[in-house]
């Protein structure tokens, strides 16, 4: 009775054992088919995102045009649609976690598959290329270690997938591992996915012509433009050998002017963006502001031809043939790291040029400034000075018209000209196209940034002649008109106001060695415009140093 007291106690604890066993095999299946699901969508993930990518790849490669980008309705994905017929959908987002697929430019120019951010490499540590002739589309799976594999044959041979350090890459994904944003301008659809962005011109915006494929030139930004930095640029298209070095086509030379940098030391420069237009050559480089670029012109010096400014040389049939830019406009956006270059000109016979370049334009430095740039202070004089300009001074105003920027009219005034005491004052306005046949009135700011209320500070060029604002003690005139005590102003104000027909002009100013220059001065201004002054109203006086 005992025993069987006994069995029968324990056959509930035999039971609840067996169903604990049960429960845990159960929990450990459910378990693993949750994995075996997640891995299931990360391998389906991403081979998804490699599609998206190839396929963005191939329209850049091909220059197809986006004919429409629609986004879902559920704005979870866009639906680009290409002009060869093609559509892909480019989602922003997916639900749980993924692999973070990508594509990346090396050091070498070419692209790169990634995966978590770092390169994909193949079992012999080889990166994967994205592009090209060598490009591949791989297919991803996981093996039963959990790492992946790819195949780069279509699903034929598989070999794993590992890092720089030569290990197994793990299948793990992240959250939120798409990072998509799309934009569009007047000319291209912009399209940054996971890290690298990809642009792509719009249809139905006029053919944007001829494709420049690589990119390079030389920032200057000497000294002497005043106003802006100078560059050249030169882009090719056509053919190439296997090293990517450019063999025969189409190569476009051009001298482009740009705002100055803040550091013409930079080791990398950019060309800033903007609308640059195409202008007659101006001569002499100060004379050039930002956002110009230099027509084309040829010349013949003793049976040779020589090429300048925007040109296009095109030796495909054998024979070099040159076309000279002569107006229109270029516009360069910063996408990335990357430039994009627009053209819409015309050329010297009157037909259109339209182009197109997008990719690392990689201009050198190749200032001298250090050692060439003239020492500061420009100034010769050591101390501050209260302006003494005689009353019956003769004091002349020349009116130049729009030819330094198109938008304002630019003045110069020169106080006590010719005089062999006191004080001389010179100094060039930019002022509102309003007036023309007047006097300009208002305060003036000793800036070269452009504005209808800019005096620009002193300046020298290469010749090293005198720009701009400029004081000379007239004791110290010599006998061809130069001055041995200068001082360059550099900074502060210059007032114009007037009363019935007389005019006041009220200093405020330093030189660029921190000496005051404070007065003013009131009488009668003899009004020229460059057509009818006299020659020593237009001549640069040059600097005694």
């Amino acid at each position: 009775m005992k025993k069987l007291l006994g069995l029968l106690l324990l056959l509930p604890l035999l039971f609840a054992s067996a169903c604990t066993d049960l429960d845990d095999v159960n929990h450990r299946l459910d378990d693993h088919e949750q994995r075996l699901l997640t891995l299931e969508e990360l391998v389906k993930q991403a081979n998804e995102n490699i599609k998206v990518l190839q396929e963005l790849i191939k329209a850049q490669e091909q220059n197809l045009k986006v004919v429409a980008c629609v986004p879902t309705k559920d704005g979870s994905a866009y639906i680009l649609t290409f002009s060869d017929g093609t559509a892909i959908v480019v989602k922003n987002a997916v639900d749980g976690k993924s692999p973070e697929i990508g594509v990346k430019t090396d050091d070498d120019g070419k692209l790169y598959w990634t995966i978590n951010g770092d390169f994909m490499r193949n079992a012999n540590g080889e990166k994967i290329a994205a592009d090209g002739a060598q490009g591949v589309k791989p297919i991803l799976r996981v093996n039963t270690d959990g790492c992946w594999e790819m195949s780069a044959d279509g699903g034929k041979t598989w070999m794993i997938v590992t890092d720089a350090q030569g290990s197994p890459v793990k299948a793990v994904g992240v959250e939120n591992p798409i990072d998509l944003t799309i934009t569009e301008d007047e000319y291209s659809v912009i399209i940054t996915y996971n890290g690298h962005t990809f642009v792509l011109p719009k249809a139905g915006k006029g053919d944007l012509g001829m494709e420049f494929l690589q990119g390079e030139g030389s920032y200057y930004g000497n000294w002497y433009n005043p106003h802006c930095d100078d560059a050249t640029v030169t882009l090719y298209a056509g053919e190439f050998d296997a090293s990517g070095k450019w063999k025969k086509g189409q190569k476009l030379t051009m001298s482009i002017f740009m705002p100055k940098l803040a550091d013409y030391n930079t080791p990398a420069p950019r060309l800033a963006e903007g609308v640059y237009r195409v202008t007659a050559d101006r001569g002499q480089s100060y004379l050039f502001v930002p956002m110009l670029i230099k027509e084309g012109s040829s010349s013949e010096v003793w049976g040779m031809f020589y090429n300048s400014g925007f040109y296009i040389e095109d030796n495909t049939s054998g024979e070099t043939e040159v076309r000279t830019i002569k107006s229109g406009k270029v516009i360069v956006t910063h996408i990335g790291d990357k430039d994009r270059i627009i053209f819409d000109c015309v050329d010297g016979e009157g037909l259109e040029f339209k182009a197109y370049f997008y990719g690392n334009l990689n201009l050198a430095n190749k200032n001298d400034n250090d050692k060439s740039k003239p020492a500061r202070p420009y100034s010769t004089n050591r101390k501050s000075v209260a302006l003494n300009i005689p009353a019956s001074a003769t004091t002349v105003a020349l009116f130049m018209d729009d030819y330094l920027y198109e938008q304002y009219n630019s003045w110069g005034f020169q106080l006590n000209l010719d005089a062999k005491t006191g004080d001389y004052v010179t100094f060039e306005i930019l002022a509102d196209k309003s007036f023309k046949n007047k006097i300009p009135t208002g305060t003036f700011n000793l800036t070269f940034d452009a504005s209808p209320a800019t005096a620009f500070p002193a300046a020298l060029n290469y010749s090293r002649d005198m720009l701009y604002s400029w004081y000379g003690n007239c004791d110290t005139r010599t006998a061809d008109g130069a001055f041995t005590e200068l001082g360059a102003l550099t900074e502060g104000t210059i007032t114009i106001s007037e009363v019935d027909g007389i005019y006041t002009f009220n200093f405020n100013c330093k030189d660029d060695a921190g000496n005051a220059y404070t007065g003013k001065w009131t009488g009668d201004v003899k009004l020229y415009s460059s057509d009818d002054a006299p020659r020593k109203l237009t001549a640069r006086r040059k600097a005694r140093r």
